[in-house]
């Protein structure tokens, strides 16, 4: 795979249009925050009791994925979390290095639930979220928006989730990822 150039989410959705998970290394999960148990919508699981199946939808505004629950959805660069779940942007690794993770972050609509952003990693590329590792701890988005410009090693299968809470809040997100070093 081509890791010299960087990656964006927003690339990825619009590039393909389709319902395949995956395109350019970006996957969409949930989590729940009170089972803490996996994250969910990973193709390469298998069916299993428990398993919630993620759906994409062509909508007035364009394509949308959607969670288990409605109010959890990913529009373009508009990431909305739930009640009770929240939405993940998930990036795999292709290739060991040093990538460079950067973004701007804004409110996105009338909430008044105050959102909050973390970027964590998972060298073994696990569901598990016990197996995270922080790499830019939680944000309030109080402000009109905050910017993030981190970077972290990963291993091939590595994978870097952008995750979105706050039951009801909306941001627009669209996190580039880029290889320093390979």
């Amino acid at each position: 795979p081509n890791t010299s150039r960087a990656i964006t989410m927003q690339s990825a959705v619009k590039a393909v249009d389709s319902d395949l998970q995956g395109w350019r290394g970006w996957w969409r999960e949930q989590y729940n925050p009170v089972a803490m148990h996996v994250y969910r919508n990973r193709p390469d699981i298998q069916y299993a009791p428990g398993y919630l199946l993620m759906n994409r939808y062509l909508t007035a505004d364009g394509w949308a994925w959607f969670g288990h629950d409605a109010d959890v959805s990913i529009r373009g660069r508009t990431i909305c979390a739930g009640q009770r779940f929240w939405p993940v942007y998930t990036w795999m690794a292709p290739a060991e290095g040093t990538v460079r993770l950067t973004g701007t972050i804004r409110r996105a609509g009338e909430s008044a639930a105050s959102p909050r952003v973390r970027i964590v990693k998972n060298l073994d590329g696990t569901r598990l979220p016990k197996d995270d590792v922080t790499v830019w701890d939680w944000q309030a988005i109080t402000e009109t928006e905050i910017v993030h410009d981190v970077t972290t090693e990963v291993t091939a299968g590595s994978v870097v989730r952008f995750i979105v809470a706050g039951a009801g809040a909306s941001v627009q997100w669209e996190p580039a990822v880029a290889y320093v070093t390979k």
